[in-house]
């Protein structure tokens, strides 16, 4: 093959394997980088709050929490969601879990700022991410799903629910249109996992740097062609 054609099909397969995924764990930093966004607080006037409860928890299936919260599609695999729960530690009484335990998804293709094909970003406070006595060496994992069919399994940072929260973002040039925790094909959730301030956002990802060397190497085929006819 001609070491011309051959270095366009090298630039061919680079470009098609990038992508723009960014991680953040600072929550300034990914304002810094998200044009629009939205955040729910699980705040008590949104998704009521219950006296009787130790810690103030509401208890909804999947359809109660998704016509309360019409930017996300939560989706648990025992369909119970607690809101409102917190930790004696905590200051907020808004934060979100499944029932802390349980698997559960978040959909991101039907929101006001995104796509049908997901958002650009999404990030969140970890409250607690705390592994169990039975399973004490294992770590929530984030599957994320792009726009593009991808899944890619991001490892969640361990975390005491009476330490200060701490922030985990994602932004995608390929969109994302879903985020599983824990694992997808079994719904096995080994940790329990409390998140508050869930952040959806457009992000104006710029363009892979491979992309650009495409186009460079495609003008420069295209030069090479017509030196070739002359």
């Amino acid at each position: 093959m001609n070491k011309h054609y051959m270095a366009a099909v090298l630039v061919l397969l680079i470009s098609n394997n990038a992508s723009a995924a960014l991680l953040y764990s600072d929550r300034n930093e990914f304002y810094q980088g998200t044009e629009t966004y939205i955040v729910d607080g699980y705040d008590s006037e949104t998704y009521g709050w219950d006296s009787s409860d130790t810690y103030g928890s509401v208890r909804l299936t999947d359809s109660q929490l998704n016509s309360l919260s019409p930017e996300v599609t939560y989706s648990t695999d025992h369909n119970i969601n607690w809101v409102g729960f917190a930790y004696t530690y905590q200051n907020d009484p808004g934060v979100f879990c499944s029932g802390c335990n349980l698997a559960f998804t978040m959909g991101f293709t039907d929101t006001s700022i995104g796509t049908f094909s997901g958002v650009y970003a999404m990030g969140f406070d970890i409250v607690m991410n705390s592994a169990s006595d039975t399973y004490p060496n294992e770590t929530r994992h984030a599957y994320v799903t792009f726009g593009d069919g991808s899944i890619i399994d991001y490892t969640l940072p361990k975390h005491g629910f009476d330490l200060p929260s701490i922030f985990w973002g994602i932004a995608s040039d390929q969109l994302i249109s879903s985020i599983t925790f824990d694992d997808p094909a079994t719904n096995l959730a080994q940790t329990s996992l409390i998140i508050d301030n869930l952040t959806i956002g457009t992000s104006p990802v710029p363009i892979p740097a491979a992309i650009w060397l495409f186009g460079s190497g495609l003008f420069g085929l295209l030069g090479f062609a017509r030196y070739k006819k002359r």
